[in-house]
């Protein structure tokens, strides 16, 4: 402990940066920092701007404000020349987080005048390197959009135009574009109805999108199994999963009326099976279980072999679907999931010593003899639709619910004038 001080107390003779460091440990030593603490630690890591900021907050404390005016007393010189400098490291890719802390320096400089009237800083100076950065970023914005609209990234556009009304008012045309992108981007798919196929996916996985409708139109349109409507299952945890993950411009629409309203329509398939191991497998467990080879001998532990038989059923289905765009396929999506089951029973040692006079068995084997819980055939069935309806989503949301996406290629926004 004496060393560690006076290592430090070698540290604070080489200058004021030592502060910084003494601030740092003091609050590791002590826990979260008090307003004070956090200050210097904005200050002496050069957040400068963040500094100045927490200055102005609404609830700083009496103790606060002493300690702060001690502070500027030796440092108001060095606040106003870094926090310019520290402005003026920003160009036009500045954050939107930054340019928000920006503005949120210009409102806290406002209330320094009021509030350290006796250390005032460049104010002028620093007003006018803030509007620099702010006019920069709003140029960079104006240009991100000219750009964005040529290459069809219309969500992306609509972004920027909002960002940018935040910095300051549209001007009357782009109000107008605005308004027009939001009701552009906006897209609805329509499902068709969820048919059914009894074929293995070896019989289908190389269909052509061309023929993928003719093929569809053949299908069953019901199937029961293990008490579960197949395809109204399926579409339930597809439509799940599509409402959690989709973006807020994207939408389904399952009115039949307005159908050929949807940007997008949805044809899909869907096939399950159960495939039930008949004869058990046989496998030799190597295991260490504690055990004694007599009464007052010590527990040691030692390897034990014992016969596991495990039988497996396999729930799977398999989905073809597309994805149309009026009608081009824009998206075919042929795959197949499996969700395994496997039940467990112990057998016998094998090679086991006589000499051993008790044995503490292991967790592993333990969990052998407890077995699995094996839940009704249905609920297997429901995990693999599930699955399945999850991986349709994620792939049909990669090719319709991104910017841009293909009804934007294809129909690109005719901006009104």
């Amino acid at each position: 402990m004496k060393r560690y001080f006076f290592y430090l107390n070698k540290l604070f003779s080489k200058g004021v940066w030592v502060t910084g460091l003494m601030g740092s440990l003091l609050v590791l030593l002590s826990g979260c920092p008090n307003q004070f603490e956090q200050f210097e630690q904005y200050y002496f890591q050069d957040r400068f701007i963040d500094a100045v900021i927490l200055t102005q907050q609404d609830d700083l404390s009496v103790e606060f404000l002493q300690k702060l005016t001690k502070f500027l007393n030796r440092n108001q010189k060095r606040i106003s020349k870094n926090l310019l400098f520290e402005i003026q490291q920003f160009d036009e890719s500045i954050s939107d987080e930054d340019v928000n802390r920006l503005k949120q320096l210009l409102v806290s400089l406002d209330k320094w005048k009021v509030t350290f009237t006796e250390y005032s800083l460049e104010y002028d100076i620093l007003i006018t390197a803030i509007n620099k950065v702010i006019e920069k970023y709003i140029a960079k914005k104006q240009f991100d959009i000219t750009f964005l609209l040529h290459h069809h990234r219309y969500r992306q556009a609509r972004s920027s135009l909002e960002v940018l009304q935040n910095q300051k008012p549209l001007l009357p045309t782009q109000n107008k574009l605005l308004k027009q992108l939001e009701n552009y981007i906006v897209r609805q798919l329509f499902v068709d109805q969820i048919r059914v196929h009894d074929k293995h996916i070896n019989d289908f996985k190389d269909e052509s999108p061309q023929d993928h409708y003719s093929n569809y139109l053949k299908k069953g349109e019901t199937l029961f199994q293990l008490s579960t409507d197949v395809p109204v299952e399926f579409f339930r945890h597809f439509e799940h999963y599509f409402n959690k993950e989709k973006s807020d411009v994207l939408f389904l629409n399952q009115d039949t009326n307005q159908m050929m309203l949807s940007h997008y329509r949805l044809v899909c398939s869907v096939g399950v099976n159960v495939e039930k191991q008949l004869i058990e497998e046989r496998k030799e467990i190597e295991d260490t279980f504690l055990v004694q080879f007599n009464l007052h001998a010590d527990w040691e532990e030692y390897p034990v072999f014992y016969e596991l038989f495990t039988t497996k059923t396999i729930y799977s289905t398999s989905v073809n679907a597309a994805v149309y765009l009026a009608n081009d396929v824009v998206g075919h999506y042929i795959f197949e999931v499996f969700y395994p089951v496997e039940t467990v029973r112990v057998g016998e040692f094998l090679y086991l010593s006589k000499d051993i006079l008790e044995m503490a068995y292991s967790q592993q084997y333990k969990g052998y003899r407890k077995g699995n819980i094996i839940r009704k055939e249905a609920y297997y069935l429901q995990e693999v639709l599930d699955d399945a309806a999850n991986v349709l989503v994620v792939k049909l949301l990669n090719t319709i619910d991104r910017d841009p996406d293909p009804y934007s290629l294809k129909n690109p926004l005719q901006i009104d004038q």
